[in-house]
């Protein structure tokens, strides 16, 4: 966080009460209350768009995630399962975690299905399914429909999706997309290249068409977070029928770490007030809430990440591991001491793992000999940001 997420929005109004409100950030009901009070905005759009029946499991589901995340109680098996089907994508985005040469590995769909059996025999609530572009692994439908008890948040660049695909979508009631975007045409040209934007707005008509219920994320740096929470553009999202928004900040992990993309104090003071309220005024439903912490689930111990390469990992930033899916998700979770002692370094942490305890992780991954040659490049990388620069938080 699933964002992933890692998430939702936090205010009810912009009146003068509303602006008044504290945040209790240790109070689950007061939480749940303030999202609840935003949700409406959401169902109703959602309603219009993708139906009834879809939009009431969408709303149970967040009801149900926002429940776990902040509740202190532990997990015998990970609720939250993010995972990268794939290396393989149509772009090459600028800062992207997995935009390398090498890392264009698939998981094989027989272990995605062992791992998704799993998952639903032993309660997960969420799957979420990233690259790549995972519309680029050839079973991707069909995995969604072969498990209707599991909910699924699919991060796609959504441009490789076609009519048949649109349709098949259309007839499922358990998986949103969210779509990643960068802005207006001229920011998300310069991540994700020329062209992409208006080729967007086409693809929101489809998915639009064929109600299938989506959302954008947004990856906010320094350059463009002006753009990005700018409410006329908020707006004209929405009139395309994106229903949320789910940002994420800019991590500093990858090949091609820059450190003058990460968001300063007034970028992030501009963050939390679009969540607040401007996305409130364009009436979209954040799914995010830095205002009161990171709402990620890998943060609290109570989700895992699967490589494109079929390792284990904390989260996207941080995939390193010394299993992979040969092995029960279940021991892993439980009995793989690099994991217990990461879960241990987990709990009670309110903000981004990656951002508050690279130097411990690094550490840790050291320790148990969690890199394998796949990451080795990144873990190289990463050790290098961690001797120079300073650590972001929320």
């Amino acid at each position: 966080m699933f964002d992933k997420y890692d998430c939702f929005g936090i205010y009810c109004s912009c009146s003068a009460a509303g602006n008044k409100m504290k945040m209790n950030t240790k109070n689950t009901c007061t939480q749940l209350a303030l999202f609840l009070l935003r949700l409406p905005l959401a169902a109703a759009h959602l309603i219009r768009n993708a139906g009834i029946r879809k939009t009431f499991r969408f709303v149970r589901f967040c009801l149900a995630y926002y429940i776990f995340v902040f509740r202190k109680e532990t997990h015998r098996f990970p609720q939250v399962l993010l995972i990268a089907v794939t290396g393989k994508c149509n772009l090459a985005c600028k800062e992207c975690f997995i935009r390398d040469e090498k890392r264009r590995a698939s998981i094989p769909t027989d272990d995605l299905k062992a791992i998704l059996s799993e998952a639903e025999q032993n309660g997960t609530k969420l799957i979420g399914l990233t690259g790549g572009e995972p519309f680029t692994h050839p079973a991707i439908v069909s995995l969604i429909q072969e498990h209707p008890k599991l909910y699924f948040f699919v991060f796609t660049n959504a441009l490789l999706i076609r009519d048949d695909t649109a349709h098949a979508l259309s007839r499922l009631q358990n998986v949103i997309l969210l779509v990643g975007i960068d802005g207006p045409s001229g920011s998300t040209a310069q991540r994700r290249g020329a062209g992409v934007y208006e080729n967007l707005r086409k693809q929101f008509s489809l998915l639009t068409s064929n109600k299938i219920p989506f959302g954008i994320t947004v990856m906010t740096t320094s350059k463009n977070i002006q753009d990005v929470t700018d409410i006329r553009w908020l707006k004209s999202i929405r009139a395309l029928g994106s229903s949320f928004a789910l940002f994420v900040q800019y991590t500093p992990s990858g090949r091609n770490i820059r450190n003058e993309l990460l968001l300063d104090a007034q970028d992030m003071a501009l963050l939390k007030e679009c969540e607040i309220s401007r996305t409130m005024k364009a009436r979209m439903l954040p799914l995010s809430m830095h205002a009161i912490g990171s709402v990620c689930p890998f943060r609290s111990g109570k989700g895992l990440y699967i490589s494109e390469n079929g390792e284990f990992g904390t989260c996207p930033a941080i995939p390193f591991s010394n299993v992979s899916v040969s092995e029960k998700i279940a021991d892993v979770f439980n009995s793989n001491t690099y994991f217990q002692e990461l879960k241990r370094m987990q709990q009670g942490n309110t903000s981004c793992l990656f951002r508050s305890n690279i130097h411990a992780i690094l550490g840790l991954v050291e320790k148990h000999a969690a890199c394998s040659d796949y990451h080795a490049d990144l873990y190289a990388a990463l050790q290098e940001y961690d001797a120079s620069a300073p650590q972001q938080t929320l």
